[in-house]
């Protein structure tokens, strides 16, 4: 089982032991989708996979500075096979009030601004 994918899952949806085969199925699309890391893309790789605190915010500065990083595509491949798999649809589907929604908004919105400032500094300054 791939652990990597276990924290990307856990990262996104705060989903532990995903199945096997989803393991599988990530291990094979990273191998066939070539996303090598360069060296610096590595070591922020090996502190995301340490922290889910660190993980959004290297996730978040990497969207915002290098949106077409392989660090985004190990993290959209996970996405896209998590989203195809039937078990997973309740975390795409939203079922939720709008009052709820804006209400997660007010508070959701200023830390993902906070949060993306902090990952472009780490990633601009090689941290």
């Amino acid at each position: 089982m791939s652990s990597e994918f276990n924290k990307i899952a856990n990262y996104l949806f705060s989903i532990d032991n995903v199945p096997v085969e989803l393991g599988m199925h990530y291990e094979k699309a990273i191998q066939e989708k070539n996303t090598q890391l360069s060296g610096y893309e590595q070591k922020a790789w090996n502190r995301m996979l340490k922290s889910k605190f660190f993980f959004g915010i290297y996730d978040s500065g990497f969207s915002l500075s290098q949106p077409d990083s392989n660090v985004r595509k190990k993290i959209f491949i996970a996405l896209a096979i998590l989203e195809a798999n039937e078990h997973y649809h309740k975390y795409f589907i939203n079922e939720k009030s709008l009052l709820s929604d804006f209400l997660q908004l007010t508070y959701k919105v200023p830390l993902a601004l906070i949060q993306a400032l902090l990952g472009i500094i780490l990633i601009r300054f090689k941290l």
